[in-house]
């Protein structure tokens, strides 16, 4: 983000005081190391074109710094129980879900993609899959793990998907909706 990004970014935490803070990003902001995956890319030829999709991730090895900067604060406004927080985002065209090992609970961010692309190749779910086994740890004692769908076994799932976020008697329960199996069972935020 540029400094304009970070000056709307903070005044908008500043203004958190109670309740469940839904954070909603391009892009997710807890995944896998990714700085694997661009090192690898730029021994092999012709894979640079895949350079600029890496880059616009927040674990690229080029925003390391202002992906810890954004979840040190996301950690800060999350330690206050009254005002847990999910990160909600889309954009790798797959359905996952993550935590965010910080206190007093794990901090959930869900990730569906428009319903309007194409479903990736099994194969690079499969891909993400075992890179994600690796796990991340970007501030020290407080890693991040991913985590299979409720009712599945592989971290990322590679069907055209939406996320369904409802609050019954103030709490908070999601599932996805995928196109080939349908609902998957509810996970208690």
């Amino acid at each position: 983000m540029g400094e304009e990004g970070w000056h709307a970014f903070e005044v908008a935490m500043a203004q958190v005081d109670a309740g469940r803070v839904l954070l909603l990003s391009s892009v997710p902001g807890l995944g896998p190391r990714l700085s694997w995956v661009e090192a690898a890319l730029n021994l092999l030829p012709n894979m640079h074109k895949y350079e600029d999709d890496l880059r616009d991730q927040w674990q690229s090895r080029a925003h390391r710094t202002e992906w810890r900067r954004f979840l040190e604060r996301l950690a800060e406004i999350h330690r206050n129980p009254a005002t847990p927080v999910t990160l909600l985002s889309g954009e790798i065209h797959l359905a996952t879900r993550a935590t965010f090992d910080t206190a007093p609970a794990p901090m959930h961010q869900l990730v569906a993609s428009g319903i309007s692309h194409p479903a990736p190749t099994v194969a690079y779910a499969l891909a993400l899959d075992v890179l994600a086994r690796f796990g991340e740890t970007p501030l020290p004692g407080k890693p991040i793990r991913l985590h299979p769908l409720p009712g599945k076994t592989s971290i990322y799932i590679s069907q055209r998907n939406y996320l369904v976020l409802e609050r019954w008697s103030g709490e908070w329960t999601v599932r996805w909706e995928l196109e080939k199996d349908g609902s998957t069972p509810l996970l208690q935020l």
